[in-house]
C-alpha cells in the first residue's frame, strides 16, 4: 500500500478498508483511512506532489490529485470530527 499510494503509514491514521480490483487490462486500488487531521496526513504521510482540484471543492469534501501518478485523494469530514481519506489509484 505504501508504494502504490506513495504514503507513509504511522499511528496518526487508521485503516478502514483496502480494495484491489484488477484484470489483464487494468488495475484499480482503493484505500480508505481515518485521521483526526487531514492537513497532518497530507504533510506527514503523503510523499508525492499534490495539487488541489479546485473544480470540485466544497465545504464537505476536498479532492487532491497526484501530479505524477494516476491517483487521487478524496477527503470528507466525519460527524465526530475526524476525516475519511479515500485514496484511489488506477493503472
Amino acid at each position: 500500500m505504501e508504494e502504490i499510494f506513495d504514503i507513509t503509514v504511522n499511528d496518526n491514521i487508521k485503516l478502514k478498508r483496502y480494495i484491489k480490483d484488477s484484470n489483464l487490462v487494468f488495475g484499480d486500488e482503493k484505500l480508505e483511512l481515518e485521521t483526526d487531521s487531514y492537513e497532518r496526513f497530507i504533510t506527514e504521510n503523503v510523499n508525492a506532489s499534490l495539487e488541489l482540484d479546485e473544480s470540485f471543492r466544497n465545504e464537505e469534501m476536498l479532492i487532491y490529485k497526484y501530479t505524477n501518478k494516476k491517483t487521487t485523494i478524496k477527503i470528507t469530514a466525519l460527524k465526530k470530527g475526524n476525516y475519511l481519506i479515500k485514496l484511489h489509484h488506477w493503472a
